[in-house]
């Protein structure tokens, strides 16, 4: 009985393990291309650069919703949860 509670405890642990390292793996990237959208990271970007293969209009309305959050003085997280969700839910394109 103890060995059965031990090999559970083990197997969600491993579980859990791995979906943190997925949900890091998939974040990391969305929360690298806010941060450097909004110019917290390095120098100014390259006018017409390629950021994780969004194109410029992609890119310049995550600039855009990353100014309305900085506006209202939401947090760094928060403009990025922003970005995450328009890329889900839009992928940062217009749909007028």
């Amino acid at each position: 009985m103890a060995r059965q509670a031990s090999a559970r405890s083990r197997r969600a642990r491993t579980r859990r393990r791995r979906t943190g390292w997925t949900i890091a793996l998939t974040l990391a990237p969305l929360i690298a291309l806010a941060v450097v959208t909004a110019g917290l990271l390095g120098p100014a970007r390259t006018p017409g650069a390629e950021a994780s293969g969004f194109d410029r209009a992609q890119r310049d309305n995550a600039a855009l919703i990353i100014a309305a959050g900085r506006d209202l003085g939401l947090s760094v997280r928060d403009q990025t949860i922003a970005v995450m969700t328009a890329m889900g839910e839009s992928s940062l394109q217009n749909l007028d």
